[in-house]
């Protein structure tokens, strides 16, 4: 099916064309309503694609401000597209959505995707998963500590001071601790 015909059936009281939606996705705060019913009416491979990866992490936290779970038509994609932001953004597809995640820098993103993978990592290890300096990833830590993003608990083992970080939003974090 080529893309006029896909954007006819959820536009259809007035197609755009294709390049016309183009330019919805590239200036969401104009064309918001627009762009969230493209969201909920075309096929999700179609929409991401457009859009692009990094373009829908950025963006969607906005564009889901447009979806109600009180609209049942908002239901199934609202859920489907928050569970794709948080594996593209973070590896968790139960991570709440976040502007404040989705503006961090790759390597941020990257550090919060090892610690929801891994609970209770230390930054040493961090570290070491990411091949670089410990002070780097000990600055990155702290920046995402002061922003809610990160939790840390200091332990003792074998006479030494661990600090373990982990997300409290994730629920990788809560089912570790369980």
């Amino acid at each position: 099916m080529d893309k006029t015909e896909i954007l006819r059936q959820a536009f259809w009281s007035g197609a755009p064309t294709y390049r016309q939606f183009r330019g919805y996705l590239r200036n969401i705060e104009k064309h918001r309503k627009s762009v969230a019913t493209a969201f909920r009416h075309l096929p999700m491979k179609f929409i991401l694609e457009e859009y692009g990866k990094g373009r829908f992490i950025h963006d969607w936290p906005t564009i889901r401000n447009e979806f109600s779970l009180d609209q049942p038509l908002d239901h199934r994609p609202l859920e489907t597209y928050d569970a794709i932001w948080g594996i593209w953004c973070v590896g968790d597809s139960q991570y709440p959505v976040s502007s404040k995640v989705a503006r961090l820098s790759k390597r941020r993103k990257q550090i919060m995707r090892l610690i929801i993978n891994e609970p209770d990592i230390s930054i040493y290890s961090l570290a070491k998963k990411q091949s670089r300096d410990y002070s780097s990833v000990h600055k990155d830590v702290k920046y995402l500590i002061a922003q809610g993003l990160l939790d840390s608990e200091v332990t003792k083992s074998n006479g030494r001071t661990i600090k373990k970080i982990f997300a409290p939003d994730s629920i990788n974090t809560r089912l570790a601790r369980i």
